[in-house]
């Protein structure tokens, strides 16, 4: 199953508006974004890697992985 998230749960995740959230997804690459099965946007791994890096905050709290890792990905997603 891929890792996604809605807006609404970044927003709650993040502790700020899904409004600040949803301008931010906007600005995101087309690739990081989907529409799930109901039609809702959501933010794929690689858009949730760069979310953390902007709000300097974990998303993946539920799946740790090691910062070698996390600094990986971002270098193959940049």
């Amino acid at each position: 199953m891929a890792i996604e998230k809605t807006v609404s749960e970044l927003a709650e995740i993040l502790g700020v508006s899904r409004q600040a959230v949803n301008n931010r997804v906007k600005s995101l690459p087309e690739e990081d974004v989907n529409k799930n099965e109901k039609g809702v946007t959501v933010v794929n791994r690689s858009g949730l890697i760069k979310l953390e890096e902007i709000y300097k905050k974990t998303i993946f709290e539920d799946e740790p992985i090691d910062e070698e890792t996390k600094q990986r990905e971002l270098l193959e997603i940049l």
